[in-house]
């Protein structure tokens, strides 16, 4: 599978020569109700498919949102309210499910065309890239792709395999930028988890290696096209 990567968006934002620090996601193109219900981690995902995705194809491309642990923390929460025998809401259900972000993100911009949520463990970016792959080839040649995390909540901490700071990633596929062949099942597992399988993706395509493969049980590849 061929697709390059025309743009890329990270958060929270690297500076140069500094960790980057994870403060609050600028979510201020947002309507306010809509706002206001966002968490944390719709606000990452959304603050960097903004930045990503030019204006005028927000409202068109397909969309693959992913994430490992997901709304980890509201789900909690609605797990403590239960054990306190109290009533849910329907609003703050409605915003622990796995495809909050995109429904907020069609929602925003109007977005009709496919939408994906996508989960698979460790190897969640690797299985969102293919998805967003087949979505592009399939739907006229590019794809929105988000990837985000936060670290899991104290119940649940003891769970947390990757390095426990939020991040979120935004990839724009399509026919431009940096070609890259696309290998899924292809190479060796890598099951070393110090690192985000997306910011590690990330930092390959600014740089000069040829070839990357991650994914803890399922291998995925990616590889440098030659020049035309």
């Amino acid at each position: 599978m061929t697709i390059a990567v025309e743009r890329a968006a990270v958060w929270p934002p690297p500076s140069p020569g500094t960790a980057p620090t994870a403060g609050e996601p600028d979510v201020g193109f947002l309507p306010p109700l809509l706002r206001r219900r966002c968490s944390r981690l719709t606000r990452m995902m959304l603050s960097v498919a903004y930045d990503v995705c030019p204006a005028d194809q927000r409202s068109t491309l397909p969309v693959v949102f992913a994430s490992r642990y997901g709304e980890a923390t509201s789900t909690l929460g609605l797990l403590e309210t239960l054990a306190r025998r109290e009533p849910l809401t329907a609003g703050v259900f409605s915003h622990s499910v796995h495809n909050t972000q995109a429904g907020i993100f069609g929602i925003s911009t109007r977005n009709r065309a496919m939408a994906s949520a996508v989960a698979a463990g460790p190897d969640t970016f690797g299985a969102a890239f293919l998805e967003a792959v087949v979505a592009a080839h399939r739907d006229g040649g590019a794809a929105l792709l988000v990837v985000a995390d936060e670290p899991l909540p104290g119940p649940f901490a003891c769970f947390q395999e990757e390095p426990p700071a939020p991040y979120a990633v935004a990839l724009l596929l399509g026919a431009a930028g940096v070609r890259l062949e696309f290998a899924p099942g292809i190479g060796t597992p890598c099951p070393d988890r110090s690192h985000r399988d997306a910011l590690r993706f990330v930092a390959w395509i600014g740089s000069t290696e040829p070839r990357l493969t991650l994914g803890a049980a399922t291998p995925y590849t990616w590889t440098r096209c030659a020049d035309p």
